[in-house]
């Protein structure tokens, strides 16, 4: 049986729907619920993917899962009712375009910034992402003119100014798959190391970058101890390699975090103090367990900042936010334990000019 849908098409009746599909090819989506495997490996609900095919004969959907945190991409069959479309996409977005993107990048890649993107705001220009920051692959840029340029539309995980997440299309070469030399980056010597003195620091020794040309400094410092003694020294590109951090133990990670404490004095003292923002965010998530803290904004936490949320979470302790001094939202059946100012609502305008 045929049902004829124009005067030059005829097709047959299981080939057309009364409705769109729920999910199609390079649409991205989240996972609508925790799934759990039987080697231990948990997928948290609000984890990112994208489509990358259908099933004909099932109901079932073939699914990139993004990387998050510690956790590399992989490929997953999965039930529709598993997904949910993605929240928060910018404006005009469709879907991610073509497997292979220019650059040989495809949807769901994990990329660093090779150098400063900076932004128009209302009051100038500023640095919306720093020099190493890490993103994700999301797909074809936006705009046609964007498109027209080869650049790709990278969702960056945090923004230098504002440290929310950010959509920017970017030139495939101001891209790196690789992590970037960085003020904080612990590194490991590959070759023996001799100074002036005649102290000679052994190939595995491993030292700290105090200061790097990614972070506007002129030159790579890096740092290392001879006992009790800190010996400063500019490498050589193949003298050493950066250390992949995982997660530390208390006593560890309450030296790590000195150690960068320090760093951002540093940069305080030279002016760099916004730089503190992406040094912080290339180093602290290693050192707590999350990788490179990719994608940890999109998992779901009953907080303003949601990957402030994964940390206490993790670390089983409490987060402070910010309240208003004046008032507080409530109702009167809250007053017996809450201080709740009744002055305060009846003259915000924003809730009374309604009525």
């Amino acid at each position: 049986e045929t049902v004829l849908v124009s005067p030059h098409l005829a097709v047959s009746e299981d080939q057309i729907a009364l409705e769109p599909p729920e999910f199609r090819q390079g649409q991205w989506v989240q996972l609508a619920r925790e799934i759990q495997f039987r080697s231990k490996r948990v997928m948290r609900d609000g984890q990112p993917g994208v489509v990358r095919d259908l099933r004909v004969d099932v109901e079932s959907v073939v699914l990139r899962l993004a990387p998050v945190g510690a956790v590399d991409s992989f490929d997953l069959s999965v039930s529709p009712s598993d997904l949910k479309p993605m929240q928060g996409l910018p404006a005009n977005y469709v879907n991610a375009g073509a497997c292979l993107l220019h650059g040989g990048f495809v949807p769901g890649d994990m990329v660093f910034a090779l150098k400063d993107i900076v932004v128009q705001t209302e009051s100038g220009t500023s640095v919306a992402v720093g020099c190493g920051d890490v993103g994700m692959v999301f797909g074809d840029a936006i705009s046609a003119e964007a498109r027209q340029k080869g650049e790709l539309l990278i969702r960056f995980e945090a923004r230098q100014d504002l440290g929310n997440p950010v959509y920017l299309n970017v030139n495939p070469k101001s891209l790196s798959r690789s992590p970037l030399l960085g003020a904080g980056r612990h590194v490991e010597l590959t070759k023996p190391l001799r100074f002036a003195d005649g102290t000679v620091m052994e190939s595995g020794t491993v030292g700290v970058v105090v200061q790097s040309i990614n972070d506007g400094y002129d030159a790579d410092i890096i740092q290392v101890l001879d006992g009790t003694k800190e010996r400063s020294f500019q490498p050589v590109a193949d003298a050493f390699v950066m250390v992949k951090e995982s997660k530390l133990g208390k006593a560890e990670l309450e030296a790590r975090l000195q150690e960068l404490e320090t760093l951002a004095k540093m940069n305080d003292d030279a002016g760099k103090t916004r730089r503190n923002v992406s040094m912080l965010d290339q180093n602290l998530w290693a050192i707590c367990g999350f990788g490179s803290g990719l994608n940890i904004s999109f998992l779901t936490h009953q907080s303003k900042w949601p990957r402030l949320g994964s940390l206490s979470a993790d670390s089983r302790c409490l987060t402070l936010k910010p309240a208003s001094r004046e008032g507080f939202d409530g109702t009167l059946g809250g007053e017996s334990t809450v201080c709740f100012d009744h002055q305060a609502l009846v003259t915000d305008e924003t809730r009374v000019a309604p009525y």
